[in-house]
This record gives structure tokens, sequence and C-alpha cells, in this order.
């Protein structure tokens, strides 16, 4: 069930340094790439309230990435205080920049992919965002608490439940990829064939109309 891999992914994130603005590190997809590879052994061991917990943080980590790395300074001040709250205090602006909520990420995407011509990328980034809300009970005790059986350790998933975790999985990691190709098109458009592939297997197998858009829209030449 493995995905995507670093070496699919991360090639998406490789931007040069501004001459004006040295950046210590720059943000990484690997730790998006651990997700991906670590949910189907969650799965295996019936750990679906994880492995959705997993899910939407690699929605959060695609909407991070994107965002601070078009603003630098803001991620050097996160990288300083990563653990640092929700921030939105007006007489610090750069602090408010990097620590705020979610959705403040998720909103600056599809604000970005508003220029997109062919609209996917905006429609993947609009999809992530309601799955990250559908994704939010697992990480909240409220709905647990409604719970009168203990969840065993380990259990047995039933066929429907294991096809609608697949469903989610794959439709996270497709959005997600989708909305990183949009946002580093050019190196998309440099992956190799066995890479490309990839990126057809995983989009075309939720639309296939969608998947002629994809061709479309990102210039590939049959």
């Amino acid at each position: 069930m493995g995905i995507l891999t670093p070496s699919i992914v991360s090639p998406l994130l490789r931007i040069p340094r501004s001459p004006s603005y040295r950046l210590t590190k720059k943000p990484s997809l690997f730790a998006a790439c651990a997700v991906v590879q670590r949910v189907p052994l969650q799965i295996l061991l019936a750990q679906v309230a994880a492995g959705r917990v997993e899910l939407r943080r690699l929605i959060e980590l695609t909407f991070l990435t994107v965002y601070f790395t078009d603003h630098p300074i803001e991620w050097a001040h996160f990288e300083r205080t990563p653990g640092e709250g929700i921030n939105t205090a007006r007489d610090t602006p750069i602090a408010a920049a990097a620590h705020r909520e979610p959705s403040y990420y998720a909103s600056y995407v599809k604000e970005l992919m508003v220029a997109e011509p062919s609209g996917l990328a905006l429609g993947a980034a609009r999809d992530l965002a309601v799955i990250f809300g559908m994704l939010s009970s697992s990480v909240h005790a409220a709905s647990a608490s409604l719970k009168i059986l203990p969840d065993v350790p380990i259990g047995q998933l039933t066929s429907s439940e294991m096809s609608a975790f697949l469903r989610d999985y794959r439709a996270v990691a497709a959005n997600a990829i989708i909305v990183l190709a949009a946002f580093r098109r050019r190196k998309f458009d440099s992956f190799p064939p066995a890479y490309r592939a990839w990126f057809d297997w995983l989009v075309g197998a939720i639309d296939l109309n969608r998947f002629e858009a994809v061709d479309s829209a990102f210039g590939r030449q049959s």
C-alpha cells in the first residue's frame, strides 16, 4: 500500500536559497513521506484511529510545506519556536504568521492555487481541507468519550472498514501530490518516467476524467 516515497516527493520542494536571506533549512517532505509509509503498518494492527490521525497530519504537512516554502522568514521563526501555540498577536506579525491555526494555511494554499489554469489543484486543496475537518474527530477526545466499550489494542477490521479507510488514504495522498505538483510545476515536469508512472497510478485510480485533466493541466505529452 506504499503510495509515495521520499525519492518521489522530496524533489518537488528543492528550492534555491534567496540571496538576500540565508535559510538554515527549508521545509522538507520527509515527514510526510514517513506518514504515508507508517499508515499501512498501523492498519495491519487495526489501528484505524491512529491511521486517521496520521492522514490529518499529512494534510497539515502539505499545507505547511507550501506556505513556509513561500515564506522563509516565517519559516526561520517557526524553526526557532516549533512548539509555540497559536499566535494571533497583531504586534508580532512574523510570529503570528508562523503559528496560525491550520485553516489559515489551508486558505493560503487554496488562494494560491486559484491561479492554476485547470482548477485541479484548487479542487485538490479544497478536498484536503474538507477531509481534514472530517478526520479531526479522530484527534479530539469528544467522539472517543461517547464509546461504551473499550478499544482493544489490536483488533480486526471488517472489509468495509478497510475499504473506507483505504479510500480516505488514497484521496489524501492523491490530492496532496496534485497540490505539490502544481506548486512545483517545473520539478514535476522534470520527473523521469518511473516517477510519472507513480503519479498516473495514484491520481488516475480515483477518477479517469480527473486523470485526463491532470494530463492536460500539467502539459503531459502522450
